[in-house]
């Protein structure tokens, strides 16, 4: 059985067109206006990521220019292509493989986690410099909401269906592996060969995968304590070097009173990261001792710990 509400390809099409034009003003129109004695600055998003790169942080420019300029638009562009055909009624031979590319880049592309520390920054700001938001800086706020909603909207399992081949294609007298990442059964047969809708290559369950992805869980949860006691980066504050933890952003987002921000931070970066590592291994643990009784309550716990875009966002706490 499937829910669809709410869920629709018209609906994920007006968004993703909406964000596609947003993107040319939220890159090239200042972000920031800033008015001290009569002297004007602003900057647009792609001076804040000079910015960083001047500060010897080149490798960490790169990122963020690749998160927040560059795979945006790739996303938004792949994703509004594939779903124009669909509409159209077209179906050409490279539809599916767009289509897995845009989802890849998704997990990659993150102005929704900028637009936490963009808020968190102008918070900090704001009562000590006369500092106004621009139209570009609106733009970003529009776009990062856009792009949560385009996630919320698209129903992928359509998307797949008129994409094709579909399960009623499939012979119910072969066997069938699956394909990882669109769920289309493929033939025994074709392992190592492309899936016929997404492109992905065809494997079967990898031999001890279950005491592999265990062991690594374990293991996070042995550098997890590490993680949070130990500074992530240090920096010279009046000729003393100083050490910043990730309860040390959250404490100074609590003492300047941004609780809202402060309870974002620690539940994404500290609380989320422990839930998912202790369901994956209260889940994973009874595989390796065939206990079969304790399956039937856990399949929700899959669903629960399958996002992994939630993670320390250690750079809007500075």
């Amino acid at each position: 059985m499937e829910r669809t509400a709410g869920r629709s390809l018209n609906a994920a099409l007006a968004i993703t067109l909406s964000a596609l034009f947003l993107l040319i003003p939220a890159n090239f129109l200042p972000l920031l206006k800033v008015n001290i004695f009569g002297v004007h600055h602003q900057s647009i998003l792609a001076s804040g990521i000079w910015g960083v790169a001047e500060q010897s942080w080149p490798l960490v420019a790169i990122i963020l220019g690749a998160e927040l300029l560059a795979l945006p638009l790739l996303r938004f562009t792949t994703l509004g292509i594939v779903l124009l055909e669909l509409y159209a009624g077209r179906n050409p031979h490279w539809l599916g493989k767009m289509f897995r590319w845009s989802e890849q880049i998704d997990q990659w592309a993150m102005l929704d986690v900028f637009l936490i520390g963009f808020g968190i920054g102008y918070e900090r700001v704001a009562p000590f410099l006369p500092i106004e938001v621009g139209i570009g800086g609106w733009c970003v706020v529009i776009l990062a909401f856009l792009t949560m909603v385009t996630r919320a909207t698209l129903e992928r399992r359509e998307i797949w269906r008129r994409i094709g081949p579909t399960y009623e294609s499939i012979s119910p007298d072969i066997e069938h592996i699956g394909c990882a990442f669109c769920g289309l059964p493929a033939p025994t047969h074709h392992e190592g060969k492309d899936c016929l809708r997404c492109g992905t290559k065809v494997w079967r369950y990898k031999l001890n995968a279950t005491m592999r992805t265990l062991a690594l869980t374990l293991a996070g949860f042995f550098c997890y304590p590490f993680a949070y006691i130990y500074p992530m980066e240090y920096n010279y504050q009046l000729g003393r070097l100083q050490g910043y933890t990730i309860m040390t952003g959250v404490m100074k987002l609590v003492d300047a009173h941004f609780l809202l921000f402060a309870i974002i931070i620690f539940c994404a970066s500290i609380v989320i990261p422990f839930l998912k590592l202790f369901m994956l291994s209260w889940f994973l643990y009874p595989f390796t001792i065939v206990r079969q009784s304790c399956y039937a309550s856990k399949p929700m716990l899959i669903v629960l710990s399958k996002p992994s875009d939630v993670g320390p966002m250690w750079m809007c706490l500075r």
